[in-house]
């Protein structure tokens, strides 16, 4: 606290009790779930603390918690490959291979379209091994679904710009969807369940479509080719792009940093 003018947390509760005593204005934002893990009881406790949402539908389960803004995440998304070529012939699954994340219901929408399927996912935890024994493995079997693994980003991002769209389907609340900026970013749509902050990335009809169940989503595969790719892309640059969020965070740290300086001069 003597070497800074504002400290930005992302360490998420653990941090909390640092942030009340610390004698600069400490931010943190919040990555997870906030119905879990006692983070209700911890809001309550720590409402002095300023907070920042990664998204709205984050911060809906503490509408009363000390929020300062809802930021949502950004990447480099201009350095991201675009497909010149021809829309591709192949759907994608990228992301951890458990079934909360739609893994499963994307290996059934694939195969209800007789369309490939490409799956790029760690397999490292207990329930991650589980999962693919139980429910990929047997896929692989009847041909069409292709495992990947992890993809470093110079593998895994061009095969996001050739997919047709990228499914994500699970019910699990996404806080935010890095994912889902990843596959905009490159133009490719994304087809994702009405959950989480999905919402608030994907514009139904624009940058993909919002399903509510499997039969939804295997219509929106056969919509999804009248998309204009060149226009996801676009719209992802200028709203999930690096330097926006920067930008979002710097006016927040000014504004914090002024709003302490008096309350500190009246001490």
């Amino acid at each position: 606290q003597d070497r800074f003018d504002i400290v930005h947390s992302h360490v998420e509760a653990p941090g909390f009790l640092f942030a009340r005593y610390a004698q600069v204005p400490v931010v943190s934002t919040l990555h997870g779930r906030l119905d879990i893990d006692f983070m209700p009881q911890l809001l309550e406790e720590f409402s002095d603390v300023p907070l920042v949402a990664i998204s709205d539908s984050q911060r809906r389960w503490a509408p009363d918690a000390n929020w300062v803004a809802t930021i949502h995440h950004g990447l480099p998304l201009e350095e991201m490959p675009v497909n010149a070529g021809q829309t591709g012939d192949y759907l994608l699954f990228l992301g951890r291979a458990v079934e909360a994340k739609g893994i499963g219901e994307a290996i059934d929408v694939a195969t209800q379209v007789e369309m490939p399927l490409q799956i790029v996912a760690k397999v490292n935890t207990p329930e991650e091994v589980a999962c693919f024994e139980e429910v990929v493995k047997p896929a692989l079997a009847r041909g069409r679904i292709e495992f990947q693994g992890e993809l470093a980003p110079d593998e895994r991002d061009p095969l996001l710009a050739g997919a047709l769209a990228t499914l994500m389907l699970g019910a699990w609340p996404e806080p935010f969807g890095l994912v889902a900026i990843e596959s905009l970013g490159t133009g490719t749509p994304v087809i994702a369940r009405r959950a989480g902050a999905l919402p608030e990335i994907i514009e139904h009809g624009v940058d993909g479509f919002l399903i509510d169940d499997v039969t939804e989503a295997r219509l929106a595969v056969e919509k999804v080719r009248d998309l204009d790719r060149a226009r996801i892309r676009e719209r992802a640059v200028k709203r999930f792009s690096a330097s926006r969020m920067v930008d979002d965070y710097e006016a927040l740290f000014r504004r914090l940093v002024a709003e302490r300086a008096p309350a500190q001069k009246s001490q």
